[in-house]
């Protein structure tokens, strides 16, 4: 008897034990499944240290059922938030992905208030079951020192004190800093009557979904295909970016977004330069109307540097803290109406910018006239479908918004020559590459984006015709829409622009077709607007080269589509070794 009751009692602490271990591995279990790299180094191990002394912590808070409670709930919060964080936007929740959070939080904050809900629902269950492993697995090992104790809680409270102290003070260094002032010599043009610009700027819409091309056959944006038949596409249209803000950064000064905010924030953009140009001593007029929020800009004084700006706060009447809370209120609608209310007022010659909103998740749709069904807004791996002819739906509805900012520009410039420039700031995922959405990669689906050019009553001559028309389907980055703009004003060659032509990464599109100088680097990870998991790449003619944290290698993809191809990318590799010394996995870029 004596001996089955030992036997029985050493089944028991086996089990408890097996129990107890199970506990404290899950977590590690975990970040292995969802670290963003596999590759082993100092870095790796430490980013195990963190779950594993959560996990002994949780698992020494059993020695009374208060306790044990404390344990189990916060176990239960940790693997949920972790496992629908990563279900959603496939990386773990560390301090590189919170800073980012709170650099995109009116991207974030729809989706996790969508997901408290259910998240509450999960970790109760979690919870209970993580009670039942800490009841059961009780008094499986001694219980441990408190000097033990100490070291664990002082090892989690450095692993989270340390990143955390550092993504505050880069969060409030970012918030608190002052622009530099920048002085942009006048520059005369070589052009008697500048034409008036429009450049229509729209919010996620991928090259795919739309018609830059004039076919016949446009059932997303019917109403503008209609309107301007004759404008000339630029069907190689490339975003260096797939986060909104890095991409305007990009498309308005001419620059890769990189280096510190001290070189990003004293660098020109279109407002500067534009309002700098000089023609018959006159100069144009620069306005920035739009249905985004102000903080899309990399400078925060960039209300002071146009003529005339407004963002969706004017154009609601109240503040907006999210871009979501208001797009059921159909503000790109609003945007064309204040567009087609103003413009007669707006001096001339003038460079306006209408950005349009409503074509980022969840998406406006108008469901009275939804081409596109079924659709829903519904973000789940299993309707996506549904989910992209929502999508479709919204670009339809923005349609209309555009044409009648269009056709309100017309109106205004009469026989007057004109320019209208219209491209995305990035794509739209559908699945493609294990995301939804954008920002999680640089892959096609998010960088190449639909763009055009259409001009008027002389604005543009035969060369710049004829220049335009060669790249129609050539290769083209939004690095090179500034250039264009400053060649179409007639002061892209000037000598007063002379140091600034210099930084720009581009060329101008009117002027005879050049091959790309060198490669494109492409990333969503700069001082402006931290990224979520370090994805980058570079771009040529022909190929595109990408990672990611969880790739072992640069993935060499064919921009004509197909699988890897493995040895078309030797210069971008070399060049990749200039902008990026490491992998995002971590390892030496050789």
């Amino acid at each position: 008897m004596t001996v089955r009751l030992r036997a029985l009692t050493a089944r028991r602490v086996f089990l408890a034990r097996v129990l107890r271990v199970g506990f404290v591995a899950q977590f590690l279990a975990l970040e292995l499944a969802t670290g963003p790299s596999s590759v082993w180094s100092a870095g790796r191990f430490a980013g195990l240290v963190a779950p594993a002394s959560l996990g002994l912590l949780c698992g020494w808070l059993d020695w009374r059922r208060s306790a044990r409670v404390l344990g189990a709930a916060l176990a239960a919060t940790y693997l949920v938030v972790q496992l629908r964080f990563y279900s959603y936007y496939h990386v773990a929740l560390d301090a590189k992905v919170v800073e980012s959070l709170l650099y995109s939080w009116r991207d974030v904050w729809p989706v996790v208030a969508r997901e408290i809900p259910p998240s509450v629902i999960l970790a109760a269950a979690v919870g209970a079951v993580e009670y039942w492993l800490l009841g059961a697995s009780a008094g499986a090992f001694p219980v441990p020192r408190r000097g033990v104790v100490a070291a664990a809680s002082a090892t989690l409270a450095l692993c989270v004190a340390a990143p955390a102290s550092g993504v505050t003070r880069r969060y409030l260094d970012h918030a608190a800093r002052t622009d530099s002032r920048i002085d942009v010599p006048l520059l005369p043009s070589t052009r008697v009557h500048l034409p008036n610009v429009l450049v229509l700027l729209t919010e996620s819409v991928r090259a795919s979904d739309y018609c830059s091309a004039h076919d016949g056959d446009c059932r997303t944006s019917p109403r503008v295909d209609a309107l301007l038949p004759g404008r000339l596409p630029l069907l190689g249209m490339r975003s260096v970016a797939s986060y909104t803000a890095v991409s305007v950064a990009a498309l308005f000064t001419g620059r890769s977004p990189n280096g510190g905010l001290d070189v990003i924030g004293a660098t020109p953009g279109l407002f500067e330069l534009m309002k700098a140009v000089r023609a018959s001593g006159r100069a144009p007029t620069v306005a920035y109307w739009s249905a985004q929020l102000d903080s899309v800009f990399w400078r925060r004084d960039a209300r002071r540097t146009a003529d005339s700006f407004v963002a969706v706060d004017d154009l609601v009447g109240h503040a907006v803290g999210d871009e979501d809370e208001v797009i059921a209120e159909g503000v790109d609608r609003r945007l064309a109406a204040y567009a087609a209310a103003h413009l007669r007022d707006l001096p001339g010659p003038f460079t306006l910018v209408l950005h349009f909103q409503g074509t980022h998740a969840p998406y406006f749709t108008d469901d009275s006239r939804a081409p596109f069904v079924p659709f829903s807004h519904t973000v789940a791996w299993t309707g996506l479908d549904a989910l992209h002819n929502a999508y479709r739906d919204a670009i339809y509805a923005q349609d209309e918004s555009v044409e009648q900012s269009i056709r309100a520009f017309l109106d205004r410039v009469g026989a007057e020559p004109y320019v209208i420039v219209f491209t995305s700031d990035h794509g739209e995922a559908f699945g493609e590459h294990g995301a939804i959405h954008h920002g999680q990669n640089l892959y096609e689906e998010q960088i190449h984006v639909p763009a055009w050019i259409a001009s008027g009553n002389g604005a543009l001559d035969e060369r710049q015709l004829d220049g335009l028309r060669s790249y129609r389907d050539a290769v083209v980055t939004h690095l090179d829409v500034l250039p264009t703009l400053l060649d179409i004003a007639g002061v892209l060659d000037g000598y007063a622009l002379s140091p600034i032509r210099r930084t720009f990464a581009g060329r101008s599109l009117v002027a005879p077709r050049r091959a790309l100088t060198e490669p494109v680097p492409l990333t969503n990870c700069t001082a402006l607007f931290p990224c979520p998991l370090d994805t980058w790449g570079v771009l040529d003619d022909a190929h595109e080269l990408v990672a990611q944290p969880w790739d072992a290698d640069f993935r060499c993809v064919p921009l004509a589509g197909g699988n890897d191809d493995p040895h078309g990318c030797g210069p971008l590799r070399e060049a990749s070794r200039r902008w990026f010394p490491r992998k995002p996995n971590g390892t030496a870029n050789r």
